[in-house]
């Protein structure tokens, strides 16, 4: 964020225009509304201005925005390593965590430390459906 500093972490495709970087950020956030989230550059002021959202990312990793501040929900998550002995473990993380990061986070507890995040897959309860790595919790 431009004033307060705060960083967040969004995925888009290297060809994406600002446009599809500001819908990502309002996505994890949770925003409606686009004007809540303006990409924007310093000018010579000191202040700022704000770039067009068919610019593309040519390559930038770190943008500037204003808006609404980043701020991101504590999730309270349960995974049930097997329902049928009651074995789970509870996690919090924090909203925006990847699928990746929250398997790399149940082998980290893993007692044998023989676990491996790309040897088992998570899914929604009631659903057949793997959740991919780079889904993000909300």
């Amino acid at each position: 964020h431009a004033t307060t500093r705060e960083a967040l972490a969004v995925t888009v495709l290297e060809g994406a225009t600002l446009l599809e970087v500001r819908r990502a950020v309002m996505a994890l956030l949770g925003e409606g509304k686009l004007s809540e989230v303006k990409i924007v550059k310093v000018v010579r002021s000191g202040g700022f201005a704000g770039l067009l959202d068919t610019e593309k990312l040519k390559g930038r990793k770190e943008l500037l925005a204003l808006g609404r501040e980043f701020k991101l929900q504590a999730l309270q998550v349960v995974v049930h390593i097997d329902r049928s002995l009651g074995v789970r473990s509870d996690m919090q993380v924090p909203q925006g965590t990847t699928i990746r990061a929250l398997k790399d986070r149940l082998c980290a507890k893993d007692p044998t430390g023989t676990s491996k995040p790309e040897a088992f897959t998570l899914q929604v309860a009631g659903s057949n459906t793997a959740l991919h790595d780079d889904s993000r919790l909300s």
